[in-house]
């Protein structure tokens, strides 16, 4: 009797520690950001993430999900390491600022002042090589990352097959961290960390493929596809 009852207990420990583990829903995340992005007909056979919770692309509100967005980003300090165009609508969506700074951890550090917050960059071209490097030398900032928006990446790729894995760039999160990359022009392969020994996933990387870069919709495909990935 005694054997049995340590047998269940040992089915309910694992059958909670399976539920336990971060498993994303099924949705096409690119068509969802495309979608968010143009606001086109898509195919019913797409299964399309909700612009945010409690609103429906039927009954498109955009000033109801751009409110939405702004709640779910509310902890989140966002930096990039150049002022544009895109820079600037995404303070004016989220209401909220882009921090430009250098590749200094203690310049980014100095704009986190709670344990809860976590930290967003949007970058562009050789500026993601410089950003991975730094979040390699520092664990710390690898725990509080939200995301990685990246547009036009430019990698070191020798820097990228040591480096670029699972184990190498781990975090506490209980969910992979998203590195998002879009294209200007040619959608071009993006890189594929290492597996790590565990099995278990730090970071996921996400192609948007080919994009109008300078939509001004940009914003809120982005709080859509967010919210898609932390649903």
């Amino acid at each position: 009797m005694i054997m049995v009852i340590e047998l269940l207990c040992l089915l309910l420990a694992v059958w909670a520690a399976k539920l336990s583990l971060y498993s994303p829903p099924v949705f096409d995340w690119k068509e969802s950001f495309v979608f968010s992005l143009f606001q086109k007909k898509m195919p019913t056979e797409i299964k399309i993430y909700p612009p945010c919770l409690g609103s429906t692309w039927d009954s498109f509100d955009a000033e109801s999900v751009q409110k939405r967005h702004q709640a779910l980003l509310s902890h989140v300090v966002c930096f990039s390491f150049s002022q544009n165009k895109r820079t600037d609508r995404i303070q004016d969506y989220f209401k909220t600022s882009v921090h430009i700074v250098s590749l200094d951890v203690e310049q980014i550090a100095k704009y986190v002042s709670h344990s809860s917050q976590r930290i967003l960059f949007v970058c562009e071209k050789e500026e993601i090589q410089g950003l991975l490097k730094l979040l390699q030398q520092h664990p710390g900032m690898r725990d509080v990352l939200y995301g990685v928006v990246c547009l036009d990446p430019m990698f070191d790729y020798e820097w990228m097959d040591s480096n670029f894995d699972q184990d190498i760039l781990d975090t506490e999160a209980n969910r992979p961290v998203p590195y998002i990359f879009g294209f200007s022009q040619v959608d071009s392969p993006i890189p594929v960390p290492r597996e790590s020994k565990t099995g278990w996933k730090s970071i996921t990387t996400l192609s948007l493929g080919s994009i109008d870069t300078e939509h001004p919709n940009i914003p809120m495909a982005l709080g859509a596809l967010f919210s898609a990935l932390n649903s």
